[in-house]
């Protein structure tokens, strides 16, 4: 989530970060064109075009209201359940480091599963969650982290966070395998990674999952209906 400071009130009228204001502008100057157009039309040829009765334009602005009242609901709901899902994925990130701990609970284990290598492995999933979710995004800055066996596999993956995730279930199946963990300590670090795996699915639906066509289709030509036929209702 971007937090940004507080503007003051000058700037409050004047930012244009984080403003819409950009991109309905060419919508705006072209209603503003029309309006002044129609309205020196009824002014010089009133036979041409004649004042229109407002009181359709209230009936249609009621249920235009009621459309983007749903529609700013629909999207507050998404913003609030990716809150929820990146609160909870940064819990069980540090749940995976604590219980991390138990790799290094035996001694004398052959080979033993660095602890180090799966928080590092968890770190990268968080940073690569980002870079998956907002293509473009500058790329991690923790791809340093990625041991050297899983480098390839890393470059070469189209959905890094879930190849990260096999690699940390394939590195605790090792240490089970080593005896390093018992049976019961793989199940329920293996209960941690899927709640990873489960954060991932849960932000990926959303970030693909867009508002349905046919209700985005419905919203825009009633908006535009509404704005473009408003000057004619209020000619006068």
């Amino acid at each position: 989530m971007i937090v940004r400071p507080k503007p003051n009130l000058l700037q409050l009228f004047i930012i244009v970060r984080g403003s819409i204001i950009v991109r309905i502008f060419p919508q705006v100057l072209a209603v503003f064109l029309l309006s002044t157009l129609v309205v020196w039309a009824h002014k010089d040829r009133p036979d041409l075009v004649q004042a229109l009765n407002g009181a359709p334009f209230s009936l249609l602005g009621i249920a235009l209201s009621v459309f983007l009242g749903f529609r700013a609901n629909a999207c507050y709901d998404r913003w609030w359940e990716a809150r929820k899902q990146w609160g909870a994925l940064i819990t069980v990130a540090r749940t995976l480091s604590r219980q991390s701990a138990l790799l290094e609970s035996r001694q004398g284990v052959t080979d033993p599963v660095s602890r180090r290598r799966i928080i590092d492995l968890a770190i990268v999933f968080c940073h690569e969650l980002v870079s998956h979710l907002r293509p473009g995004a500058a790329k991690s800055a923790v791809a340093g982290l990625i041991p050297d066996d899983l480098a390839e596999s890393y470059a070469r993956s189209r959905n890094r966070p879930e190849m990260l995730l096999r690699g940390i279930s394939s590195d605790l199946v090792a240490a089970n395998a080593k005896g390093q963990i018992s049976d019961i300590q793989l199940q329920m670090l293996d209960a941690t990674v899927q709640q990873m795996g489960a954060a991932l699915a849960s932000c990926e639906r959303i970030r693909h999952t867009p508002v349905p066509f046919g209700y985005s289709l419905l919203l825009h030509r009633t908006a535009h209906l509404f704005c473009l036929l408003l000057p004619f209702g209020f000619t006068d």
